[in-house]
């Protein structure tokens, strides 16, 4: 073995590029988990979701069934018109979230979403 003259890796403290407080509220994170009420996944879904928006300032836009997602008629979007197949729920989701449909008390909708 040979020493070397430098390190190879410099290690320094990482940055905290997810704790931003200039972010809290612009970050919305949109999920869909249809299973029954009762199942393990959703309930373990729900949870791990609502635990890391929090830590992370982000708000949640969980849907637990097409009933949930509002048709977009703007867009010519809706999940129960027997004509979009279930993977077009995150499309017409994801558009009423930026278009502030579950906003509440004229809450601004988010900048950015995460799926």
């Amino acid at each position: 073995m040979q020493k070397l003259d430098k390190p190879a890796i410099v290690w320094e403290t990482p940055k905290a590029f997810r704790y931003n407080p200039d972010m809290f509220g612009k970050i919305g994170i949109v999920t869909i988990c249809s299973y029954a009420p009762d199942e393990v996944v959703r309930v373990v879904s729900e949870e791990n979701h609502q635990m890391y928006a929090d830590i992370h300032g982000y708000r949640l836009y969980m849907f637990r069934s097409p009933d949930e997602i509002e048709p977009n008629e703007a867009s010519r979007m809706n999940v129960k018109d027997g004509v979009h197949k279930p993977f077009f729920w995150k499309v017409n989701a994801v558009k009423n979230v930026f278009d502030g449909k579950y906003e509440k008390d004229g809450g601004q909708p988010p900048n950015w979403v995460l799926w």
